[in-house]
């Protein structure tokens, strides 16, 4: 996008790395940046990080509006309009359905090492190879349970998500 920049800066120190980042829109695109109100992270996602040893974590608000707003502005909102009917889904449905609070955290990260063998011109050959291990976490603070609710059913209905245990989902292209 013509006349848009962004500038920032990245620290590390004691084993930790932060960063810092300031956008500058141009004025066509400055009322969708102000629309998607982009905030700090909700403390009580954080809270709810489980695992031994916190390897990634990603956290970030976002107002559900503000991508409406987007959608507007690119003039995609009949395209998606008649994309999510299928689904039986509007935009709202989905915009209403969470807050706007995200995070993702990798715990428990490791590398274990798997033997493997297999014969090649009739000699054997032996080698290891890494096995990563991690668990992931992708939590959304939910705002209108309805909503989500409709939303969560069809994504169950399209097999996108599988239930494994009450409220508990996996992934279908995990």
């Amino acid at each position: 996008v013509k006349d848009a920049y962004m500038a920032g800066g990245v620290n590390f120190e004691n084993g930790k790395i932060t960063g810092d980042a300031t956008y500058y829109f141009n004025p066509t695109v400055k009322a969708v940046a102000e629309a998607l109100e982009v905030k700090s992270a909700n403390e009580d996602l954080l809270k709810k990080v489980q695992g031994k040893q916190l390897n990634l974590m990603m956290s970030y608000h976002i107002n559900p509006q503000g991508i409406k707003t987007l959608i507007d502005t690119l003039g995609v909102m009949p395209y998606v309009a008649m994309g999510l009917k299928d689904y039986g889904l509007t935009l709202d449905d989905i915009l209403n359905a969470f807050s706007g609070d995200f995070l993702l955290a990798v715990t428990d990260f490791s590398v274990a090492t798997e033997s493997q063998s297999y014969t090649l011109g009739g000699s054997s050959v032996n080698y290891t190879k890494p096995v990563p291990s991690f668990k992931a976490t992708l939590s959304f603070k939910v705002k209108d349970k309805t909503a989500f609710d409709k939303l969560l059913q069809a994504a169950v209905g399209q097999q996108i998500l599988t239930s494994s245990a009450p409220n508990v989902y996996t992934a279908g292209f995990i």
